[in-house]
């Protein structure tokens, strides 16, 4: 029950986030015209285009964080084959000691 609460109020800090981000998107526009000097469209155009650089930027972080994000869940992956592995060993060894036991039994 713990758990449950735990992982639901771990999604509250991206849905806020997520909110402020369309927030402020829906309204660049109007505060973009608040700027002096950007009234007309073309230098609208040309003040976003400077922010280009910035753009690649957060495209790259993104593309890291994808590779080190694949990375993480590859080594996850590795370890629970391992823990699988050894379940597979410790059944196997319950299963001889309860054949010993049967036979015991039967003794």
């Amino acid at each position: 029950m713990k758990e449950q609460k735990e992982n639901s109020t771990n999604w509250w800090p991206l849905i806020l986030l997520s909110l402020l981000i369309v927030i402020i998107w829906i309204f660049s526009h109007p505060l973009l015209k608040m700027i002096p000097g950007l009234e007309d469209w073309n230098k609208i155009g040309v003040f976003g285009d400077s922010f280009g650089a910035v753009n690649a930027l957060f495209s790259g972080l993104a593309f890291a964080g994808l590779i080190y994000t694949i990375n993480m869940q590859r080594q996850e992956l590795k370890l629970q084959r391992e823990e699988l592995r050894m379940a597979r060993n410790e059944l196997k060894g319950q299963k001889e000691e309860f054949k010993i036991q049967n036979d015991t039994l039967k003794t």
